[in-house]
C-alpha cells in the first residue's frame, strides 16, 4: 500500500483511526425528496456525486425505523455504490448480478433497468432468502432471483446478458474500518485464496455476456492480485477495458498499472473501499441459453379464484401468470429460469379455496390498489401495525395496503372498521 499510495500512504493510514463513513440510498421509484427524508429520520444527508440517490449519513439510523420497513431508504456503505454507477446502462438491458447478496447493488440495478430484466443471483440459500426480500422490500418487479453456482448461471442462461456485474466474494481490506473482525481474518493465503476464487467465478461470468457487452468487475479489496490481476486475466480472455462514467471517475483514483479501473480510499472521503472497472466483451464463448419455460398450467378453479380477488383488489385483473405455485405479474423479457426463489411479483396464491395476497403485491404495486390507508409517521397505528397488531379504520371490507408517508408497508385485510394484520411475521417488531 505504501508503494501504491506513495506522499498519500500516512493519510491513508491515519483514516483507520477515524470512523466508518455510514451511506444511504432513497428509494428512486418512491420519489421522496432529501429535505423531507431528513426531516422523517432526523438525520443529515450529504449528496454523494457518483449516484442522485445516494448520500453520506450524519447521525444514528435504526433498521427498525418505520421507513426502513417501507423500502424508502436501503443503508448502503458508500464506496458500494460505485459499481452499479460505473456503467451508464440502457433503461431496457438485459442485466446478470452474479454474486448479488445482500441486493445493495441489486436494488439500485433494478431502478436502473426498469424496462428491461434484472436476474440477480447468489450461491448461497440463506444469503439468496435475504437478497430476495430486499429487493422486495424495495419494490423490486422485473426481477429473478435465483440461488445457483456460477457454474450453473452459466449452463442454464448462456450469453443472454447486455451487462454482468461481479461484484467478487474477497480478502476484504475495504471492510478494516467498518468490520474489525476482517483485520483478524487477513493473511497473504486468503488474498491468494481469494484471487483465484475470483478467477473461477470470472470464467463463467463472461461465458453469460453477449459479445460486445459489457463487464463490471469489482471488489472491496486493495490487493492486486484480486484487483489488477483479475483484469490482466479478463484482457487475455478477449475483453478490452473501457471508461469509467464519469460521475465515478471524478471520484476515484486510477490504478496504477491500468488506470481505466478505479479504485477508492478511505482517506479520500469516499466510503471504505472499493475497486471497480468496466471491460467489454469483444470476443469468447458465446453459449446459446437454455430453452426456458418457467409457467406452469393454471388450474381452473385456482385460476377462478385468483382473477376474482385480484380484481378486487385491482379494479382491472393484471396479466398474471402461474410459477410454483403462485400467481405472478411477469418481468419483462424472455430470460426466466423454470426455478428459481423470486420471479417478478408474487401476486398471492389459492390455498383452501381462498386467494391470499403474497407480501410483495403491496410492497410492489401499491400504487395500484384501490384500497389504501396513508398514516402520517407519528400516528400510533403505524407501530401497532409493525408489531403485527390489528388497528382500526373508517374503510370499506376488503384487501388493502397500508402505507406510512406515501410509502408502503404491507397488507391488510378490513373487515366492519378493523384491519386485520398481513405484515409477515418474520418481519414483525417485538
Amino acid at each position: 500500500m505504501k508503494e501504491m499510495l506513495g506522499e498519500e500512504y500516512p493519510a491513508f493510514l491515519a483514516s483507520y483511526e477515524e470512523p466508518a463513513r455510514k451511506g444511504l440510498r432513497l428509494n428512486a421509484r418512491l420519489g421522496l425528496s432529501k429535505e423531507r427524508v431528513e426531516a422523517l429520520l432526523g438525520v443529515g444527508l450529504t449528496p454523494l456525486p457518483y449516484d442522485d440517490q445516494g448520500y453520506l449519513v450524519e447521525g444514528d439510523l435504526s433498521g427498525n425505523h418505520p421507513l426502513h420497513h417501507a423500502g424508502a431508504v436501503y443503508m448502503q456503505e458508500p464506496s458500494a455504490m460505485l459499481p452499479a454507477n460505473a456503467l451508464d446502462i440502457p433503461k431496457d438491458a438485459t442485466v446478470l448480478d452474479l454474486c448479488a447478496a445482500p441486493g445493495g447493488k441489486s436494488t439500485r440495478l433494478a431502478e436502473m433497468v426498469e424496462e428491461g430484466l434484472l436476474v440477480s443471483n447468489e450461491i448461497d440459500l440463506g444469503r439468496a432468502r435475504v437478497l430476495a426480500g430486499n429487493l422486495e422490500r424495495m419494490g423490486a418487479r422485473n426481477v429473478v432471483v435465483t440461488n445457483l453456482d456460477p457454474k450453473g448461471v452459466a449452463n442454464l442462461f448462456g450469453a443472454s446478458f447486455d451487462v454482468v456485474l461481479v461484484d467478487a466474494p474477497c480478502s476484504g481490506e475495504g471492510m478494516f474500518r467498518k468490520t474489525p473482525a476482517a483485520v483478524e481474518e487477513w493473511s497473504l493465503d486468503n488474498v491468494t485464496m481469494c484471487a483465484a476464487r475470483q478467477k473461477d467465478i470470472l470464467a463463467h461470468a463472461i461465458r453469460t455476456l453477449k459479445e460486445g457487452g459489457y463487464l463490471v468487475y469489482s471488489t472491496c479489496t486493495f490487493a492486486p492480485p484480486e484487483d489488477e490481476g483479475a483484469i490482466e486475466w479478463l484482457l487475455a480472455q478477449g475483453f478490452e477495458l473501457v471508461p469509467v462514467t464519469a460521475r465515478v471517475e471524478v471520484a476515484t483514483t486510477p490504478s496504477p498499472v491500468y488506470p481505466l479501473a478505479r479504485r477508492a480510499y478511505p482517506h479520500k472521503g469516499v466510503g471504505e473501499g472499493h475497486f471497480v472497472a468496466v471491460l467489454r466483451k469483444v470476443s469468447g464463448e458465446s453459449p446459446a441459453p437454455s430453452r426456458l419455460n418457467p409457467w406452469q398450467k393454471p388450474d381452473p378453479r385456482a385460476d377462478k379464484v385468483a382473477g376474482k380477488a385480484l380484481g378486487e383488489i385491482f379494479g382491472t385483473i393484471p396479466p398474471y401468470k402461474w410459477w410454483n405455485g403462485y400467481a405472478v405479474l411477469p418481468p419483462q423479457g424472455e430470460v426466466i429460469p423454470p426455478k428459481g426463489l423470486a420471479v417478478g411479483v408474487k401476486l398471492g396464491q389459492v390455498e383452501n379455496g381462498r386467494f391470499v395476497p403474497h407480501h410483495a403485491l403491496w410492497r410492489c404495486l401499491a400504487e395500484d390498489c384501490k384500497l389504501r390507508l396513508d398514516l402520517p409517521l407519528d400516528d400510533p397505528r403505524v407501530a401497532k401495525y409493525l408489531r403485527g397488531e390489528t388497528i382500526e379504520a373508517d374503510l370499506p371490507n376488503g384487501w388493502g395496503v397500508l402505507l406510512v408517508e406515501g410509502c408502503p408497508l404491507g397488507g391488510f385485510k378490513a373487515v366492519d372498521g378493523t384491519l386485520k394484520n398481513h405484515y409477515p411475521k418474520g418481519l414483525r417488531l417485538s
